[in-house]
């Protein structure tokens, strides 16, 4: 998927009053919703890179489970990512598939990045890739976003206050995809492929 502008989209069960649209108007942001759950996603062209990966009931890396399947899917993002590493282990990059219950319910109900689900993988101990996911009776569609930049000073306040509010969350350690010197050009292209790759 790619991001036409900056945007501030909020999980399927959000409440619209979260966000201060006029405020995010005047910040650069966009305001959408999608169908999955969780928290507020930051997204933008330069911001994130966010693929969607879609799996039928018959492939292999289906699972019928729905934190089994988000696993299935953090391994082939690990797979994926170091892939691109140079050779290096999944263990010398540092990433790590989350396979355990969810960590922080509470901040990832706010901001997707302050929870840390099944599935999702982490860069030596911050979050790196977020998983949602959406199920239908044609399979599953996980929507998986990768930060390249991460600047909540930038959105912070298009979030109104109140109980919960990420300024309560904030410091939030979250990774970030380092573009190479050549910069991010050409870079979501070589994870999807990658991704792509290691679905087999």
């Amino acid at each position: 998927m790619e991001p036409t502008d900056r945007a501030l989209v909020l999980g399927s069960s959000q409440p619209d009053s979260l966000v201060d649209r006029s405020a995010a108007a005047a910040a650069g942001f966009a305001v959408a919703r999608r169908r999955s759950g969780g928290g507020i996603v930051v997204t933008g062209r330069d911001d994130a890179i966010w693929i969607d990966v879609l799996l039928a009931p018959g492939h292999p890396r289906s699972r019928t489970d729905v934190d089994h399947a988000a696993v299935e899917v953090g391994r082939v993002w690990q797979v994926a990512l170091v892939s691109l590493s140079n050779g290096r282990s999944a263990a010398e990059v540092g990433l790590d598939v989350h396979s355990g219950p969810s960590l922080h319910r509470e901040s990832g109900r706010i901001l997707c990045f302050g929870g840390l689900g099944p599935g999702e993988v982490s860069l030596e101990g911050a979050k790196l890739v977020g998983i949602s996911q959406r199920r239908a009776r044609w399979g599953a569609r996980f929507q998986c976003q990768v930060q390249l930049r991460w600047a909540p000073h930038e959105w912070l306040g298009c979030i109104r206050p109140g109980p919960g509010a990420p300024s309560d969350l904030l410091p939030l350690t979250v990774a970030t995809i380092t573009p190479p010197p050549t910069g991010a050009k050409g870079l979501p292209e070589r994870i999807a492929r990658a991704v792509a790759s290691a679905l087999g």
